[in-house]
């Protein structure tokens, strides 16, 4: 069986004159985030913040449970107004809240490891490991 491909991609050429003079706009964050402390298939963290903390961008907000499980952290700078179960893709699952602030303060754990490139691949499989990423959606362990 032959296997379909689509090489170079796919480029339709009609109803582009509704965007094509347009320039990109930033996207307002929300006021509330709803951050789910399970974002992949293994155990969920443990929530390490509290209810009236004040969180920065970047900080822990989770810590990681068990093997298969990740840290989870706060993409935005606000409060904490609850840590409680909400609708997510796929069920439910706690959440902390966070009262966005607007304001982006990176939390000082946040530092530039330099460029992608120039790291080792030793190097950054220990920053990988140490923030434990997870692509909410996927079937991905952590």
């Amino acid at each position: 069986m032959k296997l379909l491909t689509f090489k170079g991609g796919i480029h339709p050429p009609y109803r582009k004159e509704y965007s094509n003079t347009k320039a990109l706009e930033k996207a307002q964050a929300p006021k509330i985030v709803y951050i789910p402390l399970q974002q992949h298939i293994g155990a969920p963290a443990k929530p390490i913040v509290e209810v009236g903390d004040e969180v920065k961008f970047g900080q822990k907000i989770g810590e990681q449970q068990g093997f298969v499980s990740c840290n989870v952290h706060s993409s935005v700078s606000g409060k904490v107004i609850a840590i409680e179960q909400h609708e997510v893709p796929g069920g439910s699952a706690q959440c902390v809240v966070i009262e966005n602030d607007f304001k982006e303060e990176l939390h000082e754990s946040v530092q530039p490891k330099g460029q992608l490139e120039d790291l080792e691949q030793r190097r950054y499989s220990r920053y990988h490991k140490r923030g434990r990423n997870s692509r909410y959606g996927w079937s991905y362990i952590p």
